[in-house]
């Protein structure tokens, strides 16, 4: 079972609430993980998020439930008929836009400074150094390792 956050919770009927929430959450999980979707993998699916939208709503209230949770329970089910939903998963852009963001406020002047840089410059420039320093630390690797193996 989940524990990500400890329940202070002196309502033990809260409390089980939780549990049976996680519980059902870990068979969500599962089902995301197949790559190929059946027919019968979605209607599991759909009774999955349903139940786990419940037990959500009975152990903290329906305003935490997210617009993500919501698309899951009503659109879910359409979405796993097409096959695996990795394919609908936004996680990668969303973490390229945080870092795009990370970037442009901690590796640019903002277009200001004195010689006033395009900060798309400034951020390509810093990716561009991230990258290459990447590259030969992974050379460096590389080189360590043949090395290593050439004198045993």
């Amino acid at each position: 079972m989940h524990t990500a956050v400890p329940d202070r919770s002196n309502n033990g009927q809260t409390r089980l609430a939780k549990a049976h929430m996680w519980i059902e959450f870990d068979k969500i999980a599962k089902l995301l993980q197949k790559m190929e979707f059946k027919e019968r993998d979605a209607e599991n699916f759909k009774e999955a998020v349903t139940v786990f939208y419940e037990k959500m709503v009975e152990a903290w209230t329906s305003s935490s439930i997210t617009h993500y949770m919501h698309i899951m329970r009503a659109h879910g089910y359409y979405f796993a008929k097409q096959g695996s939903l990795a394919i609908w998963s936004t996680q990668g852009m969303e973490h390229s836009h945080w870092q795009a963001r990370c970037g442009f406020h901690k590796a640019t002047s903002h277009g200001g400074g004195l010689h006033q840089q395009s900060a798309l410059r400034q951020l390509l420039m810093w990716w561009y150094r991230k990258i290459a320093v990447r590259q030969m630390h992974e050379t460096t690797a590389i080189e360590n390792r043949d090395t290593s193996d050439a004198q045993h």
